[in-house]
């Protein structure tokens, strides 16, 4: 697993499907009390394992992995 700290809350990423029984396929954000910030919306997620994840002075989120399906404009896929 990997993360990132952003303001008040982190970027989590790995391979999980799901955090508190909501769908979140490998990329959720959590607030600072380790909570799920639900208005962060991944779309479909990634289809497999993220192993690094950090975020650009722009805001986008950067992550790197494998092969990903990922429908968001806040990020940003290196895929090898």
């Amino acid at each position: 697993m990997t993360s990132t700290i952003q303001g008040d809350g982190e970027y989590l990423g790995g391979n999980f499907t799901s955090l508190n029984n909501i769908s979140r396929n490998r990329i959720a954000r959590l607030y600072a009390n380790g909570s799920l910030d639900e208005t962060f919306n991944p779309g479909l997620g990634a289809n497999d394992n993220i192993r690094i994840i950090a975020i650009q002075n722009d805001g986008k989120i950067i992550v790197d992995g494998f092969t990903f399906l990922m429908e968001s404009q806040e990020i940003v896929l290196l895929a090898f």
